[in-house]
């Protein structure tokens, strides 16, 4: 099953297709967007005990929509989200389509969109003002915790809706410590890219290089030696791809 995909220009076959491969067992992986010319790709991946199924959807330049995920596949909630911060597409039906990665009402620079030419990294400009309210109430208030950092997690800001003693909303906002981070890999080789991986973030670097090298031999068919299994990749090899393959081992465990 690794590797298998199906482009679709109809989107309900697709959101059908994707909702039937939950349904039938296999775990939602992930919804990626990917600009192709003045097309939008969404990429809807579904992990599988043999491996990773892949369901396009090709949507044209003046599609403004396409059918959410999200109502009966909650794992979808913040993809779509994203999506709709950099590309501004709508998925018709998602019950909060507020910001994500983007702060809300931002004024500079355009969304960094994942495959369009360029390599000009959007501006990224918060307003310390928009504190936005779900919960209403006497005596209720908002607490913008953070910036903070917690764990494997970016710097974030967590908005405590609270009364006092009980919270009966939490959010979080992502936007604060915006890298970049993808936008800078569609530029590199990957002999750059292994790079770029292992400095994504301290704690995980020899976990991140690694990954990106078995995935990125897998992208190239590339055969890899004995005893080295391939993690995957989603996206389509390039000749770049095909120069970094695998990993030594005796590599895999950085000195503490």
């Amino acid at each position: 099953m690794t590797g298998m995909s199906a482009t679709l220009a109809d989107t309900d076959a697709w959101r059908d297709h994707v909702l039937g491969d939950v349904e039938a067992g296999n775990r939602f992986a992930g919804l990626m967007g990917t600009q192709r010319g003045d097309a939008l790709l969404l990429s809807a991946h579904l992990a599988a005990p043999d491996g990773i199924a892949v369901h396009d959807l090709l949507l044209p330049a003046r599609a403004m929509s396409y059918p959410a995920l999200t109502p009966q596949l909650g794992a979808a909630f913040w993809y779509e989200r994203e999506l709709h911060d950099l590309f501004g597409i709508i998925p018709q039906g998602h019950p909060r389509l507020e910001p994500l990665v983007l702060p809300p009402g931002r004024q500079h620079g355009q969304p960094p969109r994942p495959g369009a030419a360029g390599s000009d990294v959007a501006a990224l400009w918060p307003d310390e003002l928009a504190v936005p309210r779900h919960v209403l109430g006497p005596g209720l208030f908002t607490i913008p915790h953070g910036p903070v950092r917690s764990g494997v997690m970016e710097s974030i800001e967590y908005l405590v809706e609270t009364p006092g003693e009980d919270i009966p909303h939490l959010n979080i906002r992502l936007y604060y410590k915006h890298r970049g981070i993808e936008k800078r890999f569609e530029q590199l080789a990957a002999g750059d890219g292994v790079l770029l991986a292992e400095r994504t973030e301290g704690m995980a670097s020899v976990a991140h290089a690694l990954a990106y090298c078995h995935a990125v031999g897998l992208a190239g068919a590339s055969s890899f030696p004995a005893g080295l299994a391939p993690c995957r990749w989603w996206g389509p090899p390039t000749s770049s791809t095909r120069s970094a393959g695998w990993s030594d081992p005796s590599r895999r465990t950085p000195a503490c």
